[in-house]
C-alpha cells in the first residue's frame, strides 16, 4: 500500500499568527494613547491582547519596535502586508493623467493618513525624550 502524502498547508497557522499580531498592535495602540509610551508595559499589552509578554518580545523585540508597528498599521489603515506606496489608491494616483486630479488624490490620501496617524506620531516624537529607544524610530519616520 502506497501512502499518499499531502502537502502541509500552513495558511491557517499564518492567519492565526497575523490575527494575534494585529491584536497585540491594537492593544498597544490603545494603551499607548491612553497611558503614554513610558507607562505602557509589555505585560499590560500582553494582558489586553490575550497573549504572553514573551510572545510579544519574540515577535517585536522591543517596545519601541512595537510602537513602530503601531505606526505602520495606523498609517496604512489595516494590517495588509502591502506598503502604502504599492496600494491601489497610489497606483490610481500615479496612473491619473490629469495633474490637478492627481494632486487632489495625493493631498486627500496624505491628509487621511496624517489624521489617522497623528496621535501615534506625537507619541513617538514626544516619547523619544523620555525613552532613547524611540529616537531611531522617530528618525525613521521623519526620513
Amino acid at each position: 500500500m502506497t501512502e499518499v502524502k499531502r502537502p502541509y498547508d500552513a495558511s491557517g497557522r499564518r492567519e492565526q499568527a497575523r490575527a494575534r499580531r494585529l491584536a497585540v498592535v491594537l492593544a498597544a495602540r490603545e494603551l499607548f494613547e491612553r497611558d503614554g509610551f513610558r507607562l505602557t508595559t509589555i505585560a499590560a499589552v500582553a494582558d489586553r491582547a490575550g497573549v504572553s509578554a514573551i510572545s510579544i518580545y519574540k515577535s517585536f523585540g522591543t517596545k519601541a519596535a512595537l510602537a513602530k508597528a503601531v505606526f505602520d498599521i495606523t498609517i496604512a489603515g489595516d494590517d495588509e502586508p502591502v506598503p502604502v506606496a504599492e496600494r491601489e489608491a497610489m497606483r490610481q494616483m500615479r496612473a491619473e493623467p490629469d495633474v490637478r486630479r492627481k494632486i487632489s488624490m495625493f493631498a486627500g490620501g496624505l491628509a487621511e493618513r496624517q489624521a489617522r496617524s497623528a496621535a501615534v506620531q506625537i507619541l513617538i516624537r514626544d516619547g523619544r525624550h523620555v525613552d532613547d529607544s524611540l529616537g531611531p524610530v522617530w528618525a525613521k519616520l521623519t526620513e
